[in-house]
Formats: structure tokens, C-alpha cells, sequence
């Protein structure tokens, strides 16, 4: 593994930055990943898997996994999930073609070096007509729209991996490792080019945003929300 690799292994492997705690847009994603009633899933970038294999448990089906931090898959196994250390972004997922019924796939675009090598990899694992839930932070949400009007950096979008340079908030939290940003066009025609057909596309709020009601507001309509959640599916191998 080169140095950069490790350099960004070592990123996430922290308790901060592998844990999946249940918050609206997963919830919102795990619903939509339940209406596809898959039999075997994906949990792409799957930190420790709390959430996703608690839902598995209860709709049975069958889990994978695949993170680039060592400590998440070694907790994500813990939890019955059949988890494995993959840079998604570098490395080919160790599946068969058409392995899998769904792929989930939420908060990890945007932390990718190459997205368009993992989007991919999930298409090649993923079957005909099956099913990819993508959520993202939005780079158009209302807010973003605002402070970048008056000259500060957009909250989904960051410049270093050490402090969060540019923000209005400066100091209320460390980067999370985001280094691309998406708009729902963006989104959409990415995955439509790399063979997927959105199907839905739901706006979220952000549960500790400071205006939260304002956002709960804005975020029904999903090119203004905090988070985008897509449910698109394969119509075509890449």
C-alpha cells in the first residue's frame, strides 16, 4: 500500500468516523432499501454496520460489507455482517458479477478519489434491475446557496483534512474527509451514465442543523434538502 493510501486509511480509522448511528437520512435510505425486498446487499463504505445489520436481522437478508478502515470491518463482522477492508476507490470489490440484489451505498460517494471506479464496481456486482440507494450531501442545499453568496465555504465541501478552513461555524467540528460535492443533476447524470436509472429522489435534513426547521422545510424539495437520497436502478452493464 503506497504511503497516500495509508495516510488516508489511517483517516478513518478512528471511533469518530466509523460509527452509523440511526439519523434521518439513513432511516430514509434503509426504508427504501426494505421496498426493494433484496435477498443479498451490499453495504458499501459500511463503517460498523449498526444500522444495516440490525435491519437484516429484521427483514432477513443477507449482509456484505466493504470499508477502507481495518477497526470498522473488524466491528461490522462483530455484528454479523461478512465485512471486508476494500479501498472502494482504488480496489475492485472481491464479488462475482451480478452478485448482489441491492447495493447501499449512503454517505460514501463524496469521500471518494475516483467515484467513478466504485460506481463501476457496484454496477458490475449489482444484477440486472437491481437496486442502488445513494445518499450524498447536497452542494445546492438552501444553506450552501446562501453562504457561498457571501463568500464562505459551502458546508459539504472541504479543503483540508485537519480543520474545517473557510466556514462560517469554523470550529464546530473536524473534517469528515469529503472531497467531492454533488448537485441532483450532478448526481443524476452520473449515475445514469454509468448505467443506472433513477427511479426516486428524496430530499433530507440535516437532524443538527442550526435552523432545523427551516431545513425540515426547504429539504421537501429535494434540490434545496441537506442530503440527497436516490433509489435508482441497472438497466445496463458498463
Amino acid at each position: 500500500m503506497s504511503t497516500k493510501a495509508n495516510a488516508l486509511q489511517s483517516f478513518y480509522e478512528t471511533d469518530a468516523r466509523i460509527g452509523t448511528s440511526a439519523n434521518p437520512r439513513t432511516n430514509m435510505a434503509l426504508d427504501l432499501l426494505l421496498s426493494t425486498r433484496p435477498k443479498r446487499v451490499l453495504d458499501v463504505g459500511c463503517g460498523d454496520a449498526t444500522t444495516s445489520s440490525k435491519t437484516s436481522r429484521m427483514a432477513n437478508f443477507d449482509i456484505y460489507g466493504v470499508d477502507i478502515s481495518s477497526i470498522a470491518v473488524e466491528k461490522a463482522a462483530s455484528y454479523g455482517v461478512k465485512a471486508q477492508r476494500v479501498d472502494i476507490s482504488t480496489e475492485s470489490l472481491p464479488f462475482e458479477n451480478g452478485f448482489f440484489d441491492a447495493v447501499f451505498a449512503t454517505e460514501i460517494l463524496e469521500h471518494l478519489m475516483d467515484p467513478d471506479f466504485a460506481i463501476l464496481e457496484i454496477n458490475r456486482v449489482l444484477r440486472t434491475n437491481g437496486s442502488l440507494i445513494v445518499s450524498t450531501p447536497n452542494l445546492g442545499a438552501w444553506y450552501n446557496r446562501l453562504v457561498l453568496l457571501i463568500g464562505f465555504q459551502p458546508f459539504s465541501v472541504e479543503v483540508s483534512t485537519r480543520e474545517n478552513f473557510g466556514r462560517v461555524l469554523r470550529k464546530t467540528s473536524l473534517p469528515v474527509g469529503h472531497i467531492r460535492s454533488f448537485t441532483l443533476p450532478a448526481l443524476v447524470q452520473f449515475l445514469r451514465r454509468y448505467g443506472f436509472r433513477t427511479k426516486l429522489v428524496n430530499g433530507c435534513y440535516f437532524d443538527h442543523a442550526p435552523l432545523v426547521f427551516l431545513d425540515k422545510l426547504f429539504s421537501r424539495i429535494p434540490s434545496l434538502a441537506s442530503d440527497l437520497i436516490v433509489l435508482a436502478e441497472k438497466n445496463q452493464t458498463c
